[in-house]
């Protein structure tokens, strides 16, 4: 069952000409089996196949409007997910689900996020189409959680370590797009080592810096 709501802001001029404004709160929605799969599918679909373009060191990039200064230009997924709400409460409810997948993976991984969706997207759409030829969900569940525990172990076993300066550089630059910002993210995260944090920010100078810092620094104090 799919639970959603909705709220309605009013406004109202009496004849004394005082406007006066009201915000309503209506009841649930509750859709049930076909009708809430499609509602919960068509946005999670909505989200993907607007954060897929990005996907890969080829991906194409995606402009976002801004409600105040210029529209931006990312190829971020977990920026272009949370960027995306739909005017349909059911729908939305999808949306927020790939939204939620895409932010666990830029906190746990801190990359990935168009991978998780573009995988959650494929998930999603398959195990619908099992459930309604008939299939049972408990198990579907149980064989999605296996596999994925399958697949872990077998991405780790091909996982290769990074060694080396030249390992980071080539890993900075598919990842920026830029060889010559590779190249700074390198020398920076040589410099500070596995435990230091590295941040990229917007210069206002012509020039590319690194700006390297010892010790802790709190932004606010008490």
């Amino acid at each position: 069952a799919l639970l959603t709501q909705t709220s309605a802001f009013t406004t109202t001029t009496p004849s004394n000409g005082v406007h006066t404004s009201s915000t309503a709160l209506h009841a649930k929605t509750v859709s049930f089996k076909e009708d809430s799969r499609k509602k919960l599918v068509s946005g999670i679909n909505q989200v993907a196949n607007a954060v897929k373009v990005t996907l890969g060191p080829k991906g194409r990039n995606v402009v976002l409007e801004r409600n105040y200064g210029a529209p931006e230009i990312v190829n971020d997924g977990v920026t272009i997910a949370r960027e995306i709400s739909l005017a349909d409460p059911e729908c939305n409810v999808g949306v927020r689900l790939v939204q939620e997948v895409a932010s666990k993976s830029d906190s746990k991984a801190g990359d990935g996020t168009t991978t998780s969706t573009i995988m959650t997207q494929a998930i999603v759409n398959n195990g619908m189409k099992a459930v309604t030829s008939g299939v049972n969900p408990i198990a579907l569940n149980a064989g999605i959680k296996r596999a994925a525990g399958l697949v872990t172990d077998k991405v780790r076993e091909l996982a290769t370590q990074i060694n080396g300066i030249e390992d980071l550089q080539s890993v900075a630059t598919i990842a920026s797009g830029s060889v010559d910002m590779g190249r700074i993210i390198a020398q920076a995260y040589d410099k500070v080592g596995e435990n230091g944090s590295t941040v990229i920010e917007e210069s206002q100078t012509l020039f590319d810096e690194i700006e390297f810092t010892e010790g802790l620094t709190i932004d606010r104090g008490y």
